[in-house]
């Protein structure tokens, strides 16, 4: 499937189904057991897997930069990011 096609089979959805699904990505752990809600895309555990996964990562990130910046307030890590 084409992805302006998946993108107007998206669209065919109320934007209140949509708001309900990302509320679900939203609070999406990988220990939950909560079920995605009804009528949602066959791919939504997928979706909130990804962006759990990005999110986590986002945080590793941003952690080790403040504990650089802390560690050693006038070097830059990886550039300077300011």
């Amino acid at each position: 499937m084409s992805v302006a096609l998946e993108l107007a089979a998206l669209m065919a959805y109320s934007e209140q189904e949509r708001r309900k699904w990302r509320t679900w990505i939203e609070a999406y752990s990988p220990q939950s057991a909560a079920q995605p809600p009804a009528g949602s895309p066959d791919n939504i555990g997928w979706a909130a897997d990804v962006w759990w996964t990005v999110k986590k990562y986002w945080v590793i990130e941003a952690q080790r930069y403040i504990r650089a910046k802390r560690a050693n307030p006038r070097s830059t890590v990886a550039g300077t990011l300011e």
